[in-house]
């Protein structure tokens, strides 16, 4: 069988044929290398991918690690205070028994206080001699008094 150009047609098909695979072998080169550089883009990706979750590991690592600094610090600053105001507490009512005593010892020497104004005044010998006198004149004269009145005897009947 000829074309109408005379060549034979077996050769035409064979031509066709030959196109027909030199074009699908040009569509599977080309599926093949867009597929190849689908692959290489999506190596690259979970390169990259891993990457960041690499470095989001360790930053995540290295905020644990400064939790528990801090924790740690937080729980040594906490004992800190706790013995720092058992302490101050302990510190109170050793103030408060002192003041107590010295309050108690200030009162015991008010008295002595007194006296040692009067011994260093000049004439508080004297001073002092007077003020005695002077108690002992009202305690006689309430003495005295007390006998002015006149007494009522009670009389006993059988």
């Amino acid at each position: 069988m000829v074309d109408l150009n005379g060549e034979p047609l077996w050769m035409k098909i064979q031509d066709f044929n030959l196109a027909l695979i030199h074009l699908a072998m040009d569509w599977a080169v080309k599926d093949v290398t867009s597929y190849r550089n689908l692959l290489i883009n999506t190596k690259k990706k979970n390169r990259s991918i891993k990457k960041n979750l690499k470095q989001k590991i360790v930053s995540t690592d290295q905020l644990i690690k400064r939790f528990r600094s801090k924790c740690e610090e937080y729980d040594q600053q906490s004992k800190m205070l706790e013995d720092v105001t058992r302490k101050l507490e302990r510190s109170k009512r050793d103030t408060e028994t002192l003041n107590s005593q010295l309050q108690t010892s200030l009162q015991q020497l008010e008295p002595l206080k007194n006296k040692q104004r009067v011994w260093q005044h000049p004439y508080g010998e004297k001073i002092l001699q007077y003020k005695l006198w002077k108690i002992n004149c009202k305690q006689l004269r309430s003495f005295e008094h007390s006998l002015s009145q006149p007494v009522a005897f009670m009389t006993l009947k059988n």
